[in-house]
């Protein structure tokens, strides 16, 4: 299979751009390799609408793209094309960002091993999400960006020190008596967290997109085995800021390929048993017609998904595609979706079940209140 990768709505480490509140990322894929055999349609498609270099969604608008929805109705059924839509809510990413830094069981003793290594981590992410401000919110980022390891220290010590005077607003508590001792760890052992991406090259590598692209190499990975196909060429838009950090994650994965991580707690697994991916092209829209097609894709998908996609005949081309599309997203709300399915997939609690669970806690109070100030 071949695969087209583009990404929209990237703000950088700027998180709080109330014109972009989301990151997308689009994946084109087809079994036949687009950036040959899809010059005939859309250099049709170029020619009904009058471009010359190519074929751009955002400046075309609406009323152009109804022009050439038979040709990408027809492009889709023979060129067997699928297109897998992933987003990022960045209003939430730095509330993720302080839950793995400072709730990190493997960083935080005061923290419990369930809570974080678990779908539990779901509900402390959600009641953790309720305490956080607009502004709590722009600290924490401003603190994970800073290069000072003591102003960074400072920053986030007042954060916890924020979180623990709302700490009334949770009810819950096992939950009240665990955000306290965990953020109390925090304020007296700082520096442990590691909590800022001092060089320029550490805060590339905190940044959503690579959040984004990892949904989408996995997407990618799924897909190809689904349809039972070796994947040929993954080709990506040219972005001298991100496919620097792009390639570091491919060669993570491609060091993992033929093995199976089981994540436990009848979520799933990482399989890359039967995964064979090759080195990441990177390339400009003018130079593949591959790309020239996902920018079309991943424009009428972002508007569709935001409300903002007016002509019915454009949403039902959407429409059309959906059955056939993978969709995921990193959100606080996603999580919560994902705890939820993870809960009604759980058969009944036998008493067995309650006195494994009365021994885990057992064995978790005992590790971690040793660890208490």
């Amino acid at each position: 299979m071949f695969f087209y990768i583009d990404e929209s709505g990237h703000t950088g480490n700027n998180l709080f751009d109330s014109t972009q509140p989301y990151l997308y990322y689009g994946v084109l894929g087809s079994h036949l390799n687009l950036d040959i055999l899809a010059e005939p349609e859309v250099c049709k498609m170029r020619k009904i609408l009058g471009v010359e270099d190519r074929l751009h969604a955002a400046e075309l608008g609406e009323t152009n793209l109804v022009k050439i929805l038979p040709d990408l109705y027809k492009l889709s059924k023979e060129r067997k094309i699928s297109f897998d839509f992933y987003r990022l809510d960045k209003s939430d990413y730095p509330v993720l960002c302080f839950f793995d830094q400072v709730f990190d069981q493997g960083i935080n003793p005061a923290m419990t091993w369930s809570g974080y290594w678990t779908p539990l981590r779901y509900v402390l992410l959600a009641h953790l999400d309720k305490l956080f401000t607009t502004e709590l919110k722009k600290i924490a980022w401003s603190a994970r960006l800073e290069s000072k390891d003591s102003t960074c220290d400072e920053m986030v010590q007042n954060i916890c020190n924020q979180l623990l005077n709302k700490l009334h607003k949770i009810e819950d508590k096992r939950l009240n008596v665990l955000f306290h001792d965990t953020l109390s760890w925090a304020i007296h052992n700082t520096r442990e967290l590691h909590f800022n991406a001092k060089s320029k090259r550490d805060k590339k590598f905190i940044s959503p997109n690579l959040i984004g692209f990892q949904s989408a190499y996995l997407g990618i990975v799924n897909r190809s085995k689904k349809a039972k196909r070796k994947v040929f060429k993954v080709t990506i838009d040219q972005q001298d800021q991100f496919n620097t950090v792009q390639d570091y994650l491919a060669e993570i994965y491609r060091r993992v390929e033929g093995q199976s991580y089981p994540l436990g707690f009848n979520i799933g697994e990482m399989d890359f048993r039967k995964t064979k991916m090759p080195f990441p092209s990177f390339s400009s829209s003018k130079n593949s017609y591959g790309l020239e097609l996902v920018d079309l894709y991943l424009w009428l998908f972002k508007r569709y998904q935001e409300g903002k996609l007016n002509h019915p005949s454009l949403i039902q081309f959407v429409n059309s595609q959906l059955n056939k599309a993978y969709f995921d997203e990193v959100s606080i709300k996603a999580t919560t979706f994902r705890f939820e399915n993870w809960m009604n997939s759980l058969g009944p609690m036998t008493q067995e079940d309650y006195l494994r669970g009365q021994q885990l806690i057992e064995l978790e109070e005992k590790r971690r209140t040793s660890f208490l100030v």
